[in-house]
């Protein structure tokens, strides 16, 4: 099938493009506002060297406001095809306390993730489609110091993928935690002090995993959660199967 990916030029993007072009896309779109590269470094450099590499001619590369509607409906007419597939991963960082957060502040971080994700799900009513993912945080489940704004919006996603699922139309959120070598979660961590990097890291995954947990949920393509799971606290493991959060017996999430 033929695939878009919101924010695809950035390096979870590009991660997610070379998963879907290893497993047979017959066409993939990345975007992003600019329709270049969202970060420099070898490592999404290398990212698109062997998506380039893999795809060929059938990889386009656009420019795309995530926020705009004109731009998105464009977007979804690089799907063609009988199967065919959304991934949103576009999204900005405006970090402060809440006391002094702006209402700009609060526009800037939602209009690309939850306002860009609702225009995505309208489009997707029109062309159904076998795979609509979108890429959450675990700062919606947990929240993190100065992003109340950017926890909000991956909470919009996440009630947006429920309320997919209860349509009956196709719709995941994955919230993921920092995925270390790309995507602001790496630029995080590049800016954070030595204690809080520690602290974050104890919450990441790596590139493969990642790649490992979004292949699992865009199309059963042979990958699991476990090995991502299980790099999560017991008592968060706990957690997140009902119990009480102070509990810290680990079990193998299934």
């Amino acid at each position: 099938g033929s695939y878009v990916i919101t924010g695809g030029l950035g390096g979870l993007g590009l991660r997610a493009a070379v998963m879907l072009a290893r497993c047979g896309a017959a066409s993939i779109t990345v975007s992003s506002r600019s329709g270049q590269l969202m970060a420099s470094g070898r490592s999404v450099n290398d990212q698109l060297s062997v998506l380039r590499s893999l795809m060929g001619p059938r990889l386009v590369a656009v420019s795309c406001d995530a926020s705009d509607a004109h731009d998105l409906t464009m977007l979804g007419h690089q799907l063609v095809g009988d199967a065919h597939g959304i991934l949103h991963a576009a999204g900005t960082l405006r970090d402060q306390l809440l006391r002094s957060m702006r209402a700009s502040s609060v526009e800037s971080v939602f209009a690309p993730k939850a306002q860009g994700a609702s225009h995505l799900q309208h489009m997707s009513a029109r062309e159904p489609v076998h795979a609509f993912l979108l890429y959450s945080s675990t700062t919606s489940a947990f929240g993190n110091n100065g992003q109340g704004n950017y926890a909000a919006a991956n909470s919009y996603l996440d009630a947006l993928a429920i309320s997919q699922t209860l349509r009956g139309q196709c719709g995941s959120s994955v919230q993921l935690p920092v995925v270390t070598g790309a995507g602001m979660g790496q630029a995080t961590l590049n800016a954070s002090s030595a204690s809080m990097s520690e602290g974050y890291k104890l919450w990441s995954v790596d590139l493969e995993q990642y790649a490992a947990a979004i292949a699992s949920v865009v199309g059963g393509l042979g990958a699991d959660w476990a090995p991502v799971q299980a790099l999560l606290p017991p008592a968060v493991q706990s957690m997140l199967q009902g119990e009480p959060a102070q509990s810290t017996t680990s079990q193998t999430v299934v």
